[in-house]
């Protein structure tokens, strides 16, 4: 669950982590979709809605609480995203065969749950991918900077060699020990 990382400024473009929100959220506006979402983009819900419903949610609040910073992992976004379609299945799965709004809507939601899906597998894609070359150059760059660290000591070592010269004579003793008394047999 990739954190969000944001800007400071929010006259900055966004960072990767928002790129990828945005995408997300864009997916699911698309102009050949708008029959199927325009169920979902307002928080305009029946007055029994909430007695079914306890956390509704609606395109348009995901995107404000993008746009405001609240989102803190991807996994908020799309926790939201996909509530907004599950919140519709459950409320009308009862009477969608008594209503033709109820059938519609339920129709609809299946139809840009799937969607949602499919974006959701391109975003994880992109982020592991995104989190993979980050890794990759991390491991790089640190083993660089070891191979520099052991260059910068074998170049101290010869310096100080070179600086401070001696001549180093090994003695080697070799002490070779006889067997005392030994006995002769008759």
């Amino acid at each position: 669950n990739e954190n969000i990382e944001k800007r400071y400024d929010p006259r900055e473009k966004f960072t990767w982590t928002e790129q990828e929100c945005d995408k997300l959220l864009k997916s699911l506006r698309h102009t050949s979709d708008h029959k199927h979402m325009s169920y979902f983009i307002q928080e305009l819900f029946p007055a029994d809605y909430y007695a079914y419903i306890k956390k509704p949610m609606a395109w348009e609040k995901c995107k404000k609480k993008f746009d405001d910073g609240q989102y803190d992992t991807l996994g908020d976004i799309v926790e939201d995203l996909r509530l907004i379609f599950s919140n519709a299945l459950k409320y009308n799965a009862k009477v969608r065969e008594l209503s033709d709004v109820s059938r519609s809507a339920y129709s609809s939601a299946i139809h840009m749950s799937r969607k949602l899906e499919a974006a959701i597998d391109k975003m994880l894609l992109s982020v592991a991918d995104r989190i993979g070359r980050e890794k990759i150059d991390l491991i790089t760059s640190q083993r660089e900077m070891e191979a520099m660290r052991r260059e910068e000591e074998e170049q101290m070592k010869l310096q100080w060699e070179k600086e401070h010269p001696s001549k180093v004579e090994i003695k080697t003793t070799i002490k070779v020990i006889h067997p005392r008394g030994s006995r002769r047999q008759k």
